[in-house]
């Protein structure tokens, strides 16, 4: 879909996840395990829509529910649970205890978050993100990939999920996205519009972004190369050509390193509206 019309359908409610109809992602079966999302290509494969997985690395659809105190209901096999209730059962904290975190590449992989070992369980709540774009940095990883990095679209929507993590998962993170070395920056995202499907905007949710020249935007003929249009094996042949890199526009505050936003902080992060998927 052109850019123009994915920000006017995000608008208006009609919008479709573009990366549901390009990459025909689906919802997660009950029970799926994380292990049959592969990892690679880079940034890995992904489900369509909302989903938890749980400590034995198993995943369960998500899906807004506003009966309930946290407005999100687990597909369990045997029935519907509050994720509230699910997270408590697992002896994890809740959503309120929770901090939102922008996931746009990788991490939006369920396989990548066990090769992470990212501490279980995981929430990631689907959500439409207009305004920006996943774009292919102008370095390589250790493993020889190409990795992404977020920045300005005006008019361009696409597919995300809000990570709802806890401080230990965010510590994890940070190693895993460089944070120390400032490969990527952790933001407080002031640009851009992110919408779950209940129609609730999440206020300033925390994002990893570039943060040294290896994970800016690469830039072909001026223009940074989205994820939704080039795959990593195109990503990489463009890398081998020439190509430019500068600065981009900063999304927001950097968080100071070895520290995290408290919940309460962020609160509320969330804001409803009319809008529906």
């Amino acid at each position: 879909m052109s850019d123009a019309r994915g920000a006017d359908d995000l608008r208006q409610g009609t919008w479709e996840f573009a990366l549901a109809d390009a990459e025909g992602s689906l919802l997660p079966r009950a029970g799926q395990p994380a292990t049959d999302y592969l990892v690679d290509p880079y940034p890995g494969e992904r489900p369509s829509g909302s989903f938890v997985i749980d400590r034995a690395g198993l995943c369960w659809p998500v899906k807004a529910d506003a009966d309930t105190p946290c407005g999100w209901v687990v597909e369990t096999g045997h029935g519907l649970v509050c994720l509230d209730e699910w997270l408590t059962c697992q002896g994890a904290a809740s959503l309120g205890e929770r901090v939102p975190l922008l996931g746009y590449g990788s991490n939006a992989s369920p396989g990548k978050v066990l090769a992470n070992g990212t501490p279980l369980p995981s929430v990631h709540l689907a959500c439409a993100v207009e305004g920006l774009a996943a774009v292919w940095c102008a370095g390589q990883t250790a493993a020889g990939r190409i990795p992404v990095t977020l920045t300005e679209a005006p008019g361009h929507a696409e597919e995300a999920v809000i990570m709802m993590c806890d401080p230990v998962e965010l510590a994890v993170l940070d190693r895993i996205e460089g944070r120390l070395g400032r490969w990527y920056d952790l933001v407080t995202l002031s640009h851009g519009r992110v919408v779950l499907s209940d129609g609730a905007q999440v206020l300033r949710p925390i994002v990893y972004v570039g943060g040294r020249s290896e994970r800016f935007p690469m830039l072909l003929g001026g223009n940074a190369v989205r994820r939704s249009d080039v795959d990593q094996a195109g990503a990489r042949l463009l890398f081998s050509l020439p190509h430019e890199v500068e600065v981009p526009p900063t999304l927001g505050e950097v968080v100071p390193r070895g520290t995290y936003p408290p919940p309460c902080g962020l609160f509320p992060w969330r804001v409803h509206s009319a809008t529906r998927w």
